[in-house]
């Protein structure tokens, strides 16, 4: 189809035939979609937006979407301005699916800028909850002596909690292979209980990560000078959204993808009180969740944008792939999007050190090596197997589930 140029002006063509251009053929559109957007007016609002800060794509001249393909930055907000435009002096027709597809993005994406941690509603508070909850309670005790008492919470769990004890034993089988009623497995077992009241009371103290070291800093803003989107891979080990916070402490906003953070009990008692923490200052620090369930679009979107998402290579799903030695069913999003999209992919880590932690950066992945997204899944985990065999006392429960789910 041919379209003559016409300046400060802007015209929805559908498809039809002698490109007819009316509200009758927008509302049958077929499959293949154009809009024709020859105005730098149409996206001047869209490109200084807050949701657009830093785009790198020129106005599209002529754009043509169909369902499955790539779409730029831009083109949400073009759409919409250009369907606002064309029909600003009759009724609004109704839209086509893939125009309604992208409007709703837009949507998505400016939802997604509003604080949600302070929803949800916390249950099972009684006083003691509430008290040990309370961030001044935790400011107010140094840092030092709060984590000797949590390493000997640690302890005295492995010693009076059965349930807890045998629970540690499990893992340490798993991830060791070493027999519960063995010695060695007794000293690692109670290790991974200390390990876990540490980490957690780090957790309870976010304003700790603005001294946090991050190894391989310069790595992660040499990748983020190039303009495009970057990719934090990481898996689930260690106080891991530390990196997230340390970033954002010097300056980056962070999307962090994944699903209600807790779990299902995550708003219960104790763990609710530290869920909302968690949540809370998350969105203090500029960062904000993108939530699974049609999650794959936003992320696509924000990458192609520029933004920062920090996105778990573990993550439970359907792909057999090894990792840690172990068969394990993973997702593969983060490889297609990284392929999608050419972001960069830089490894990422937060471990405990000593009564401290510390973030890891390593060299970004280059991603033109591998065709599709199993390759490059299998080597992210092959790189993240390394650090879990290396620091198995801080390995999260999610990877022994994708253990577990490969052996059903």
């Amino acid at each position: 189809m041919a379209h003559r140029s016409m300046p400060c002006a802007s015209t929805i063509s559908t498809g039809a035939p002698g490109g007819t251009t009316s509200s009758r053929a927008l509302a049958s559109a077929t499959s293949t979609t154009t809009i024709w957007s020859l105005s730098r007016a149409v996206c001047a609002q869209s490109r200084s937006s807050a949701y657009w800060p830093r785009s790198r794509h020129a106005p599209t001249t002529i754009t043509t979407l169909r369902r499955g393909s790539r779409r730029s930055a831009t083109e949400p907000a073009c759409i919409a301005a250009s369907y606002r435009a064309a029909f600003r002096s009759g009724p609004a027709p109704r839209l086509s699916p893939v125009v309604t597809e992208m409007v709703s993005l837009e949507q998505a994406l400016a939802e997604l800028e509003r604080p949600t941690a302070h929803l949800p509603r916390l249950v099972g508070q009684t006083l003691a909850t509430r008290l040990y909850g309370s961030q001044r309670l935790h400011r107010a005790v140094p840092t030092p002596l709060a984590l000797r008492l949590a390493a000997l919470r640690g302890r005295l769990e492995w010693h009076l909690v059965p349930r807890r004890r045998a629970h540690a034993l499990r893992l340490t089988e798993m991830i060791r292979g070493l027999s519960p009623d063995t010695p060695e497995a007794a000293v690692f077992a109670r290790r991974r209980l200390v390990e876990d009241a540490v980490s957690a009371e780090l957790q309870w103290r976010p304003w700790l990560v603005k001294r946090m070291p991050i190894e391989g800093l310069d790595r992660f803003l040499e990748a983020r000078a190039e303009g495009r989107g970057v990719i934090v891979a990481t898996a689930h080990i260690g106080p891991f959204l530390g990196l997230v916070r340390g970033l954002a402490a010097r300056g980056m906003k962070i999307y962090i993808s994944g699903g209600e953070w807790g779990g299902p009990d995550a708003h219960v008692g104790r763990r609710g009180q530290w869920t909302a923490m968690q949540n809370r200052s998350l969105e203090e620090a500029g960062c904000r969740w993108v939530r699974r369930g049609g999650s794959y679009p936003i992320l696509r979107a924000l990458l192609e944008r520029g933004e920062v998402c920090f996105i778990t290579v573990d993550a439970p799903g359907s792909l057999e792939v090894e990792l840690a030695g172990h068969p394990a069913r993973v997702r593969a999003g983060l490889a297609s999007l990284a392929l999608e999209t050419g972001a960069a992919v830089v490894p990422g880590r937060t471990l405990r050190r000593g009564w401290g932690q510390v973030g890891i950066l390593r060299d970004p992945v280059d991603t033109s090596q591998f065709d599709d997204p199993l390759d490059l899944t299998r080597h992210l985990l092959d790189l993240f197997g390394r650090t879990l065999l290396e620091y198995p006392e801080q390995v999260h429960e999610n990877v022994f589930e994708v253990w577990a789910a490969a052996a059903r």
